[in-house]
């Protein structure tokens, strides 16, 4: 079962979702890892959101973000929708 660790019933049936908001309209180019998982994210947008359930397991978990070019994150959140 795909789970992050502290939620609630709605784990079993919610959608997890990964949202990026950034500073300014600059084209954002990156690779993120979720655990083994890899996305690719190309965007002009100042948000930035993707369904992850997939990638993710029940305790821990791994997020790694490698810019392929110049930005900067406002806030990264992970939630179940």
């Amino acid at each position: 079962n795909n789970c992050i660790s502290d939620c609630s019933e709605e784990c079993n049936t919610g959608i997890a979702i990964l949202n990026f908001r950034f500073f300014g309209g600059e084209r954002k180019v990156m690779a993120v890892t979720i655990n083994e998982f890899q996305l690719n994210i190309d965007t002009f947008s100042p948000l930035y959101e993707t369904d992850i359930t997939g990638f993710i397991r029940r305790g821990s978990n791994s997020i790694k973000i490698i810019p392929k070019s110049e930005f900067e994150i406002e806030t990264m959140q992970v939630f179940v929708r």
